[in-house]
């Protein structure tokens, strides 16, 4: 199966809604990026797509939908293995990052957390994950980032 380049998780909440929009604006500029949307219900995901497919005037209806929550660790370790990059929107961080970074870890995918929580230390995340996987990030698994940017 080849990878979406990005994949937007929790595309539903405030921030992922207004990441989701402003990659269906960007998006038309790069011809054949592949990209997508994950959330905990495939109903929100679709009510999202198709109030920014009416918002915006485009067809987003080929865009990938994925269910996935952080409660459920093969979800999001199946959303991981769908894309190249996971954008992290999925909130609060401190409550909810370390899954996603896990899982993205595992799937050799890089993930870019959003988060403008300042009581998470991204370093402290990365470091307490590190000893875990440190095998697998020296085979080439994926790198946590940490955006800290509120769109």
């Amino acid at each position: 199966m080849s990878r979406l380049d990005v994949v937007i998780f929790g595309a539903t909440g405030f921030t992922g809604a207004k990441t989701v929009e402003e990659m269906v604006r960007i998006a038309k500029k790069y011809p054949g990026l592949a990209w997508g949307v994950a959330g905990r219900s495939q109903s929100k995901l679709e009510e999202l797509m198709a109030s920014l497919g009416k918002k915006t005037g485009e067809d987003l209806s080929g865009i990938k939908m994925i269910v996935a929550d952080v409660t459920d660790e093969q979800s999001i370790k199946d959303m991981c293995l769908q894309a190249r990059v996971v954008a992290n929107c999925a909130g609060p961080y401190r409550m909810y990052g370390e899954p996603v970074v896990k899982a993205a870890v595992e799937a050799k995918t890089h993930v870019v957390d959003v988060s403008g929580e300042s009581q998470v230390r991204h370093k402290q995340v990365f470091k307490s994950l590190f000893p875990q996987w440190r095998s697998v990030l020296k085979g080439g698994g994926g790198a946590h980032l940490g955006g800290g940017k509120i769109p």
